[in-house]
């Protein structure tokens, strides 16, 4: 796709010439861009129309490279395109202290995590899961420093004529992979529902949109979607029931991570707690300022075929089901019910889950939390 090929630094500086031309004197249109931060050792604060505060009291920078390196494991998706507002703000704040942040795309969360293993990237924010098995197998001196998806957004859709649990007994599931995070959720949601999974045939069709597909043309009978993929698929096909929010039935489980090399954050921890940092702001003014955000996801993913009141409900969705960590995650309790979710699932091998002093570090987690509280 030609997108892939675009610069995301290209892409986010259109971006924010877009935003800024629409926050001129139109009263139709009330588009807010990302907060404004500083990078001195003052208070930045940051407000939506009628949202909370958000400060952020800034540590003395002095950053530690001139660039700063971050890969991601796909291109975000409207799901997490909270994404797309935190790198605008790693490059606002980075580049005013006169740090490139450089961001690349490589698809597969093993792969997009060998490269941070192997010095290849310093960041990687993607599935924890991964991670966690990377770990699990060979400890190769990573941490999981914050999470930027700490419910799962997955709705399990059903197709038309399937309205309960009971109708779907001797029907097939559709799933991407065995062991992806669709295949997981599904299973931890249905089994914290109470149902017996044996009562059903999983079946590979694709990813998202091919699911909704097959659920359409009635070849599989549930599928799992995200939240605002399912909102417009029930839009344009009514006949669709989304039999549960699996984050409403089942443990948190948390979708993704922000993972560096522990000798990487002990040589650089400036540059790692403004990157911390950058991702807690982002989570809470998307929380504080919903319609804002709502605004800018329609120039950061155009493609997404959405009207502005569907738009707008499945980020309040997105909202209500805590998926935005707005303390930044990986709590010990999300944590453990994370592992437990992973197990019961096949995720993990209940007998080789690394304890999670190997793999969580929470210092500038922290250290964000103690000048600015928590939510």
């Amino acid at each position: 796709m030609l997108r892939r090929r675009i610069s995301w630094v290209a892409i986010l500086s259109i971006l924010a010439l877009v935003l800024a031309a629409c926050g001129g004197d139109t009263a139709a249109t009330s588009t807010t861009a990302a907060p404004e931060t500083t990078t001195t050792a003052a208070p930045t604060t940051t407000a939506g129309d009628g949202g909370e505060t958000t400060t952020t009291t800034e540590p003395e920078l002095v950053p530690e490279s001139d660039t700063l390196r971050l890969i991601i494991d796909t291109l975000p998706d409207f799901a997490n395109a909270n994404r797309y507002v935190w790198v605008e703000m790693l490059e606002e704040r980075f580049g005013a202290l006169g740090v490139e942040v450089e961001v690349s795309i490589l698809e597969g969360s093993d792969s997009a995590l060998r490269a941070v293993v192997a010095n290849q990237a310093d960041f990687n924010i993607g599935s924890l899961g991964a991670a966690v098995r990377l770990i699990a197998a060979a400890d190769e001196g990573v941490k999981v420093i914050a999470s930027d998806g700490e419910r799962t957004t997955y709705v399990l859709l059903a197709r038309e004529g399937i309205e309960s649990l009971d109708d779907l007994v001797g029907g097939t599931i559709g799933i991407r992979l065995p062991g992806d995070a669709g295949d997981v959720v599904t299973r931890a949601a249905l089994d914290a529902a109470g149902f017996d999974l044996s009562q059903v045939q999983f079946v590979e069709v694709g990813g998202t949109s091919a699911r909704i597909a097959a659920l359409v043309s009635g070849q599989i009978d549930l599928g799992a979607a995200h939240i605002a993929e399912a909102t417009a698929a029930i839009a344009a096909s009514p006949g669709l029931t989304p039999l549960m929010f699996a984050a409403d039935v089942m443990p948190p489980w948390i979708q993704s991570g922000l993972v560096a090399r522990d000798d990487w954050l002990e040589t650089h921890p400036v540059m790692a707690q403004m990157v911390v940092d950058a991702l807690v702001d982002t989570n809470r003014w998307i929380t504080d300022n919903p319609e804002e955000f709502a605004e800018y996801t329609k120039i950061a993913l155009p493609e997404e075929d959405m009207d502005d009141a569907t738009r707008l409900e499945a980020i309040m969705e997105l909202i209500r089901i805590g998926f935005y960590p707005v303390n930044g995650g990986i709590s010990p309790e999300v944590v453990e019910s994370f592992i437990e979710v992973e197990v019961s699932t096949g995720g993990l091998e209940a007998d080789n889950v690394p304890p999670a002093e190997q793999w969580v570090d929470r210092t500038f987690l922290d250290d964000y939390l103690a000048r600015n509280g928590t939510r």
